[in-house]
């Protein structure tokens, strides 16, 4: 999904600042569906106010020396929103660097692979408990309820399948290494 309807889709539940939208793609709602590059946002929103998808309004702080820039989504950007969603989306992918390296296992030291597994074990156990916990200031609709209950369910299954097969993937690393 490109940037432009990342950005209108977290400003379809709230308003928000740049700052608030990025952080609801690494550590909000979207965390586990969707990643937006924090240089990526600010020349979106930029491009959203051109073509009045979204508006714009100044919220004093408390020392009423700075002011916030906070977005919000208007009618025409709601309309654009909805009809991008109703088209088929691009396959879904699924990232991971550690998972990459336990391709190459054969390659790795018994207590690398260990490591990773190790590793990617607590950052799943992370995003489950993440999910798990009701998100405050947005409201849970029907479909990030399904989606958050989906992200719950992968997670758990990849750490059960981890723990399953752990020690057999490390005994295969063990008799590589042996054959040297």
């Amino acid at each position: 999904m490109d940037a432009k309807i990342i950005c209108l889709g977290v400003l379809m539940m709230k308003d928000a600042t740049g700052y608030e939208i990025n952080k609801s793609c690494t550590e909000g709602a979207f965390s586990h569906v969707q990643r937006i590059g924090y240089g990526s946002i600010y020349p979106t929103l930029e491009k959203l106010l051109e073509e009045k998808m979204i508006s714009l309004s100044g919220d004093d702080n408390d020392d009423n020396t700075h002011s916030k820039k906070i977005y919000s989504i208007t009618d025409k950007g709601k309309e654009y929103l909805m009809r991008k969603l109703q088209k088929n989306p691009a396959a879904s992918k699924y990232k991971s660097e550690i998972l990459f390296s336990l391709c190459f296992s054969d390659y790795l030291s018994e207590a690398h692979a260990e490591f990773l597994l190790e590793l990617y074990l607590k950052e799943v156990k992370n995003r489950i408990s993440f999910l798990e916990v009701e998100p405050g200031g947005t409201p849970m609709t029907a479909g990030r309820n399904f989606v958050r209950g989906l992200g719950i369910k992968m997670y758990s299954s990849a750490v059960e399948y981890i723990l399953e097969n752990k020690k057999q993937l490390i005994e295969e690393i063990k008799e590589n290494n042996r054959k040297g």
